[in-house]
């Protein structure tokens, strides 16, 4: 089985220049991020995140903040689905008093809030095209006018935009503008889905067990090698949310037990047929060969492992493999303490 702790070479920085310790990752998918992140963290560029629902764009968009010239700025997040287009206008772009019923005072937008740091927004593709003017205004002008006001106000901020939508096909349909596209893809940075960087999954369950058996109060320290199993096999369309929900519900499930068992995961997964799960394994367009390899030699280490009941001697001998190489790979794979 599985100890529950997030691996000491998990922790640190995999690019030493960035500030990246809440992101775990170190597929190769993952690198060439961490890479572009590296590249576009000297500037104030403008950055356009791409990729499915729960990649964690905001994640992502925080740590390029976070090693930027502008970090000593606030970070301000704001999602363009959350709120109804006139309510919209007025949070990014402020009111001054009397501009619409209710507005008793003045009030800031979040785009002046953000001055001399940067501004998330998240789910860009479902601004009105009627806001989209706005912000183009504070893209190639560097000014905002809030509602009510005849005047206009200076500004620097960095803009980070994320969508999961086709923003190019929606250029083509009308409803986003093109000039607005071409000024946010300055510098765009397509996040992977969890199942093109499935060797990450291991680490992630790790860290995301160790948050929440602290979050509430569990004594975990053990984890049924079938849990483990389901993870890499399963294409979790929802991505690094949807695992991190998932354990969540398992580690409440747990009770007093200290071994998360595969009967804590949802029952509609694991009633998913066998054939749905393994076609994940089949999606090797997706990977890299070097992903593919290293996902085969850890399910095989780890099976040869239980199959020994934990014997390292014995599952080097029957590997071809001295017990060191044996024990290297074994850290490499976080797969360490592995016994029966």
């Amino acid at each position: 089985m599985l100890p529950i702790r997030l691996p000491k070479e998990l922790k640190g920085r995999i690019f030493k220049s960035l500030q990246i310790d809440q992101i775990i990752g170190r597929s190769h998918a993952m690198e060439q991020v961490f890479s572009l992140i590296e590249k576009v963290s000297s500037s104030t560029a403008t950055v356009f995140l791409s990729g499915e629902t729960g990649t964690g764009k905001e994640l992502f968009a925080a740590t390029i903040h976070h090693n930027s010239p502008v970090k000593k700025g606030k970070f301000i997040a704001q999602n363009c689905a959350a709120f109804p287009p006139d309510l919209l206008e007025s949070e990014m772009f402020g009111y001054h008093k009397g501009a619409f019923s209710g507005a008793t005072n003045n009030k800031k937008g979040l785009v002046e809030e953000a001055h001399n740091g940067t501004l998330f927004l998240d789910e860009i593709g479902e601004m009105p095209i009627s806001l989209q003017s706005k912000l183009l205004r504070v893209l190639q002008e560097g000014e905002v006018r809030p509602l009510g006001s005849n005047k206009t106000i200076k500004v620097q901020v960095r803009i980070i935009a994320a969508t999961n939508r086709a923003l190019l096909e929606m250029v083509k349909e009308g409803t986003f503008r093109e000039d607005l596209y071409y000024r946010l893809n300055v510098f765009p940075i397509k996040l992977p889905a969890l199942r093109e960087r499935a060797t990450d999954i291991p680490a992630l369950t790790h860290y995301f067990i160790d948050k929440y058996t602290k979050q509430y109060g569990k004594d975990i320290k053990r984890l049924e090698p079938k849990v483990m199993d389901f993870l890499q096999s399963y294409p979790f369309p929802g991505n690094v949310r949807e695992l991190q929900n998932i354990l969540e519900r398992a580690v409440i499930l747990v009770g007093e037990g200290t071994v998360l068992s595969f009967d804590c995961l949802p029952q509609e997964l694991r009633e998913k047929p066998e054939i749905e799960l393994a076609g994940a394994d089949t999606n090797m367009h997706n990977q890299s060969l070097k992903e593919v390899v290293g996902k085969f030699e850890a399910n095989l280490l780890r099976q040869k492992l239980q199959n020994n009941q934990g014997n390292q001697t014995l599952t080097a001998k029957q590997l071809g493999l001295s017990r060191r190489t044996l024990v290297e790979k074994l850290s490499r794979y976080n797969l360490r303490r592995l016994d029966s």
